[in-house]
């Protein structure tokens, strides 16, 4: 009797262990199917159609308007230390390669509104650069938040691969007299279409602002260094500017 019962309970240990292991490859399976490259996606199969991304955490994505604030806060106390240390921070060289009709044209041929104040970005490949305008309160103006403080982002472009254009424009226009206070403009590389990773992507960025002169300046923006990296995409201070 001893025995019988000792083979019963190793007969239900095993029984156990194979439920388990089997519970395990289950979800290991549905865990696969859900996990996307760099994301959450709902597979095809139970939407009916294309799979759903509903959350991305890595390359080509943005961070929240929270976590793009905070690093928007940090860089400024950082440059105000840099500021107490008697450093100054690298700037973009002054001019562009695009010159100013050319990037009328494009605003024109966009249909892109004039206003009381005016920041354009222009570059000479297909990829896909991105403008940013942080407000004075704390607002963020770019892709995905179109609008803030009395502007707009009217015109945005190389989004996709079938419209992509080798002549593009962004911009973001106030058609009122835009708020007092500090602006800082970004600048970011979302992803590149012919321009080899390692190698920048020249801009011309355009500022016409009330009681001052036209401001130019040629920047370049870059991010992966190789094929092979992940990392996200680089979001660079241009310039910055006050509205009194």
């Amino acid at each position: 009797m001893f025995k019988r019962h000792e083979n019963v309970s190793s007969q239900g240990l095993l029984a156990r262990v194979t439920l388990s292991v089997g519970a395990g490859l289950v979800a290991l399976g549905v865990g696969g199917l859900l996990l996307a490259h760099c994301g959450v996606a709902i597979p095809g199969l139970l939407t009916g159609g294309a799979p759903v991304r509903v959350l991305d955490y890595c390359s080509g994505q943005y961070p929240s308007d929270f976590a793009f604030r905070l690093v928007h806060q940090l860089e400024g106390e950082h440059q105000a230390l840099l500021g107490q240390c008697g450093s100054e921070p690298d700037e973009a060289t002054d001019g562009g390669d695009i010159e100013r009709t050319d990037l009328d044209n494009r605003l024109e041929r966009e249909r892109a509104g004039r206003g009381t104040m005016d920041i354009s970005l222009a570059w000479n490949t297909v990829d896909d650069l991105d403008l940013f305008v942080a407000c004075p309160d704390g607002a963020i103006i770019y892709f995905r938040k179109r609008t803030g403080c009395g502007g707009e982002l009217d015109v945005d472009m190389n989004v996709h691969d079938r419209d992509a254009s080798s002549e593009p424009i962004e911009h973001v226009v106030w058609t009122s007299p835009p708020p007092a206070g500090h602006y800082r403009v970004y600048v970011s590389l979302f992803a590149r279409r012919k321009t080899d990773a390692g190698e920048f992507v020249p801009f011309t960025l355009q500022i016409e602002r009330p009681g001052t002169e036209v401001e130019r300046i040629r920047g370049e923006a870059k991010t992966k260094v190789s094929n092979g990296d992940s990392s996200p995409p680089r979001t660079a201070l241009v310039t910055e500017f006050a509205v009194e």
